[in-house]
């Protein structure tokens, strides 16, 4: 069971166990909460408004960021969906200019903050420490997290911590992906393994053909440890992030991470 996020600044570790326990308690907040207005209808209503089809604001607006990819670099960005799919979403969107893309989905992020996020007297702070972390941060072969940490930033303090939030969440995932290939698991195997959000039904929503996810879950059963190596992964990514911690924050900016983060966590109920 995950620790608290309160146990995080206990005696008795050291900054770097610190950072990863801080890594490790903060991915709900992080990675759930950061990618909720992903998939909320606030994005199906600005798709509807601006009269493209459903998800192509998703994948169009978050690969924007990184510029006009060709469609094979565009799957590996994403890792998590087939070729055919992202042709089939791009194709049909593609009267949706990089700059206009990038604009809705940065809008829909931020409205999507100002209606959800709850009022807590430190979201501010809360958004500037996380965007402190972000720009310090090695962004080196991580396109989403780089080009997103390029991108223009709202001025309202709820929008603001969920554009942070949505970028750490890059930040985070790039390092996730790294993670896996360390552990010699590629993106649609540790699909299958993920313990919070993965496996078949995961696949198929995904874009993956039944046939397809059928060879993914038999190559699944004959990996040796594969929910192992999954959560070794995991873990790697936690000591990765909490260095990130490590090397972005004086003591005193850590801590009040800790405190801040903890209090979202607590009060974060998205809609």
């Amino acid at each position: 069971m995950p620790t608290p996020l309160g146990d995080v600044s206990t005696s008795g570790h050291s900054k770097v166990e610190r950072a990863s326990l801080l890594a490790e308690t903060s991915r709900d907040l992080i990675v759930r909460v950061g990618g909720e207005f992903m998939r909320s209808s606030n994005i199906a209503e600005r798709e509807a408004e601006i009269g493209v089809r459903e998800r192509s604001l998703y994948v169009r607006g978050r690969l924007s960021a990184t510029g006009t990819p060709s469609l094979a670099t565009a799957t590996q960005v994403f890792g998590i969906f087939p070729e055919w799919f992202m042709k089939y979403v791009l194709r049909r969107s593609r009267t949706l200019t990089g700059e206009d893309a990038l604009r809705h989905y940065s809008e829909v992020c931020w409205e999507w903050g100002e209606r959800n996020l709850p009022e807590t007297g430190d979201e501010g702070a809360l958004a500037r420490t996380l965007l402190t972390i972000a720009d310090r941060a090695d962004a080196g072969a991580l396109p989403l997290f780089a080009g997103w940490r390029s991108a223009p930033r709202p001025e309202s303090d709820r929008a603001l911590l969920a554009h942070a939030l949505m970028l750490v969440r890059e930040l985070r995932g790039g390092l996730h992906f790294a993670a896996l290939r360390v552990h010699g698991l590629d993106i649609p195997l540790a699909i299958v393994a993920d313990r919070f959000e993965g496996g078949r039904a995961r696949l198929l929503r995904s874009g993956w053909s039944e046939p397809e996810v059928d060879e993914l879950m038999a190559r699944a059963e004959q990996h040796p440890d594969l929910h192992q190596a999954w959560k070794r992964a995991e873990d790697t990514t936690n000591r990765l992030f909490g260095e990130v911690f490590v090397g972005t924050l004086t003591a005193e900016e850590f801590d009040r991470l800790t405190v801040s983060l903890s209090n979202a966590s607590e009060q974060a109920d998205p809609a």
